[in-house]
């Protein structure tokens, strides 16, 4: 297929070479009219279309270069540069050359000549590349294919080493953010700690059971709206007083005195407001509501559970001061700092692997399609079946 291959450039060269006389015999042509002594016949409109034409021809003749390398695409470049340069001198020729054609006979008929050899050497040109140079076109439309070839070999030995590398990072994190986590449960086992999760739950359950015993905050809602309208006016409490209990009743308790007067004196005036039905509540929700504060007014329990959330509330406080002055919480936010950090780096490298092993497959992918086309391309010109093995270093 070489020698084959050979052959044939070898005629293209000599056709190259051909050519390239011509066209140094145009631009001689071209040279011979500008020198010519029948200028001086010439009137000034016909001196300037000989100018015009000559310089124009000449230009375009020496944009044509003659390509070093016999590759179909440079001697495609060149007929059609051959081509353009053909049709250029026929249409330019008609504009100009009727107005000194009288006086440079000889010289138009020498440039006619080197044109026409010109194009019928661009003519066996063009049949030359349809009928011998088809197999020398695939050959180097597979070179072709080569740099692609590589590029993804590359891509593909870049992601794998990416993919091992980011993994091996991936697997050191993982390993420190679970040695994280383990010690952090181990100070989460601390006995302060259990105490401390212990109180707070006493608190959450007792927080419930005192709202539970806060029903009549609906009714006193509506209170609130007929005392901002101006309908009801209570002795000795305030709008605001009212609102700070809405907002949060626990911490507006916790404030009141042991016996909770200001609570006592708040419910009395809402049960006299409830049983003169200044508040339209229906009967059942009314009748429900002032029953309600009558076992608080009656009752100890809201005054005993307010007194144990406020010794709950000083046991926590307590205990947290003893945590932090052993170093137990610092230790413990530094860890959750530690973890936190550790979780996200982890989650950046889970991500990052994840788009490079993607990639990885892609290329490989891809690489397995340019192969199978290369392959199907080379048995198309060589006429033999062929493998191809392409070896990676990782």
């Amino acid at each position: 297929m070489e020698e084959i291959f050979s052959k044939v450039k070898r005629k293209a060269q000599k056709l190259i070479d051909s050519i390239d006389d011509s066209l140094i015999n145009l631009k001689k042509s071209i040279d011979r009219m500008e020198k010519s002594e029948a200028k001086e016949n010439l009137d000034e409109k016909a001196n300037k279309s000989l100018s015009y034409f000559t310089e124009r021809v000449k230009k375009d003749v020496n944009i044509i270069e003659i390509p070093e390398d016999m590759t179909y695409e440079k001697l495609s470049t060149l007929l059609k540069e051959i081509k353009k340069l053909f049709e250029l001198i026929t249409d330019i020729s008609r504009k100009t050359i009727p107005k000194f054609q009288r006086d440079f006979q000889a010289e138009i008929k020498d440039l006619h000549y080197y044109t026409r050899k010109l194009g019928q050497k661009g003519g066996i040109l063009d049949k030359f590349l349809r009928e011998k140079y088809k197999k020398i076109r695939e050959a180097e439309n597979l070179i072709n294919k080569l740099p692609k070839l590589f590029a993804l070999k590359n891509n593909i030995e870049n992601a794998k080493n990416s993919i091992n590398k980011i993994g091996n990072e991936k697997d050191d994190v993982e390993i420190q953010w679970e040695s994280l986590k383990n010690e952090f449960l181990q100070f989460e086992d601390h006995a302060l700690f259990k105490k401390q999760s212990d109180l707070n739950n006493d608190l959450f359950n007792l927080k419930i059971d005192i709202n539970d015993n806060l029903k009549f905050k609906k009714a006193l809602k509506k209170l609130r709206v007929e005392i901002e309208r101006g309908n009801i006016k209570l002795r000795n409490i305030s709008i605001d007083d009212i609102k700070d209990f809405l907002k949060d009743p626990i911490a507006n308790l916790c404030k009141d005195s042991k016996d909770l007067r200001k609570l006592s004196d708040l419910l009395v005036q809402l049960r006299l407001t409830l049983e003169s039905n200044e508040l339209n509540l229906k009967t059942s929700k009314k009748e429900t509501t002032i029953e309600q504060i009558n076992q608080i007014l009656s009752g100890n329990e809201l005054k005993e559970n307010i007194e144990k959330y406020k010794h709950l509330q000083e046991e926590i406080s307590n205990l947290e001061k003893e945590i932090n002055d052993i170093g137990l919480s610092k230790k413990i936010t530094q860890l959750k700092e530690k973890i936190a950090t550790a979780s996200l780096k982890k989650d950046h490298l889970e991500n990052d692997f994840k788009k490079k092993n993607d990639d990885y497959h892609l290329y490989l992918r891809k690489l397995k399609e340019e192969r199978e086309r290369f392959v199907k391309m080379v048995e198309d010109i060589t006429d033999e079946k062929i493998k191809i093995a392409i070896t990676f270093t990782f």
